[in-house]
């Protein structure tokens, strides 16, 4: 049965995947490229929009550019325009995610997000890199094990084609990198039956050279 190897093609696979799954989380947490990133980039503006119109309905002007200044400083940068645009009555009902209008003190001040959004490439990269780094990782991990499949046999084929033109010096257990598996027993069968046959075509050729000897000497 071939376990050694069935479990060593397992193993291989298996860490291959882990390590892909692995990259994955490695580039997530690194670049900060999840697939929700966008999401909650936009959810924390509409967040610090609706603090700061609280805080200028509530506690005023400086309360409110106090906490813009906070928000500019946090480790997700949110830019936040504080500026007033005119009297109460010039408020209309601006309600959006980047905009607010709110009446503060008789006056009319407008909250702004100027934090730009990104472009259709920006937005749609992130939710990409996940999904192109699996690709990466599963076609790099297809080709080594490929590799690891097909060499071997590429050497048994290529000492089988030796031996068929007589050539019965040939050796591949050498070329097996120390392999400890069916493949590595399969290779020094193959060296046996080949240093078996290279010892029967000397045996061979000292025959025919013994009897070719006699023939040409003449009996005493």
């Amino acid at each position: 049965m071939m376990r050694g190897l069935f479990w060593k093609f397992f193993t291989i696979t298996w860490l291959m995947m882990a390590a892909s799954i692995a990259g994955l989380f490695a580039i997530s947490a690194l670049l900060d490229v999840g697939p929700l990133s966008q999401d909650i980039a936009r959810q924390q503006r509409v967040f610090a929009l609706d603090v700061a119109e609280r805080l200028l309905a509530q506690e005023g002007e400086e309360a409110a550019k106090s906490f813009a200044r906070a928000a500019r400083a946090a480790p997700q940068l949110v830019e936040l325009s504080i500026s007033e645009i005119g009297p109460a009555s010039v408020c209309g009902d601006i309600d959006t995610e980047t905009m607010r209008d709110v009446v503060a003190d008789g006056r009319c001040i407008r909250v702004t997000s100027t934090t730009p959004e990104p472009g259709i490439v920006a937005g749609t990269w992130p939710k990409l890199v996940p999904w192109l780094s699996a690709l990466i990782a599963s076609a790099v991990s297809a080709f080594w094990l490929a590799r690891y499949l097909i060499r071997p046999v590429a050497y048994l084929r290529h000492g089988l084609s030796a031996l068929a033109h007589g050539r019965f010096d040939v050796r591949i257990g050498d070329k097996m990198d120390g392999r400890k598996d069916e493949v590595m027993a399969l290779a020094h069968d193959f060296d046996a039956s080949a240093a078996r046959l290279q010892e029967l075509q000397e045996v061979q050729q000292r025959l025919f050279h013994d009897v070719s000897h006699e023939l040409r000497s003449p009996l005493s």
